[in-house]
């Protein structure tokens, strides 16, 4: 019988161009691209979220990326805009909260580009690729929760600080069954985690822990 981590390099090997893996290649070169672009007309933008790689965060640059147009919003339209553009669940003093500091940022932004100059166009029709994409990631991840949501590691994984229902379904729909794996080293080797530990007489090295799987 093959073991789990031989059959997985086989499979790698068969599949070099993995489908996921260049999706998120591909959105990691789309997402360089707009930051220059972003440079020309709102720089501050990138600052509203401390993570940027999020469904909100591309959708207000989608419609949002001149800072005229967010000065010529309502406050009352505009928290309604972000309460609504995402499909997690964020409070309405959330949504106040950073509409506030959107209008804040686009009050101090000084864009070196016209209203109509072309980079709009190109910011929109980026980031409208990528809002696709993490729709139909969001919808996939939903669709598999329903498949994983029964299994006993559910709950155990959910009970980790940190781990919300997203990152765990994820983590199980990349390691599958790990009731399949012997030992904890046979499913670090499948993750692509190698624990280094060194030791020399009365010295004992700090374990080091070298990740050797691309992506």
């Amino acid at each position: 019988m093959l073991n789990p981590l031989a059959a997985k390099k086989q499979l790698d090997n068969l599949r070099p161009y993995k489908s996921d893996r260049s999706d998120a290649l591909n959105l990691a070169k789309t997402s360089f691209i707009i930051h220059p672009a972003l440079q020309l007309t709102f720089s501050q933008l990138e600052s509203l979220f401390s993570n940027t790689n999020n469904e909100l965060y591309w959708e207000v640059v989608q419609h949002f990326s001149c800072p005229s147009k967010v000065l010529n919003v309502p406050y009352a339209e505009l928290s309604s805009f972000i309460l609504n553009s995402t499909n997690k669940v964020i409070s309405i003093s959330r949504a106040n909260c950073i509409a506030e500091k959107l209008l804040v940022l686009a009050k101090k932004a000084y864009p070196v580009v016209n209203d109509n100059y072309y980079v709009y166009e190109q910011i929109q029709y980026l980031t409208n690729r990528i809002v696709e994409e993490v729709h139909k990631k969001d919808k996939i991840i939903v669709e598999m929760q329903h498949e994983v949501e029964n299994l006993p590691e559910y709950n155990l994984l959910l009970s980790i600080p940190e781990f919300g229902v997203h990152t765990v379904t994820s983590l199980i729909g990349e390691l599958g069954d790990i009731r399949r794996f012997h030992s904890s080293n046979a499913l670090n080797a499948y993750i692509g985690i190698d624990l280094r530990h060194y030791e020399s007489g009365n010295f004992v090295a700090a374990d080091h822990i070298n990740v050797f799987r691309p992506g």
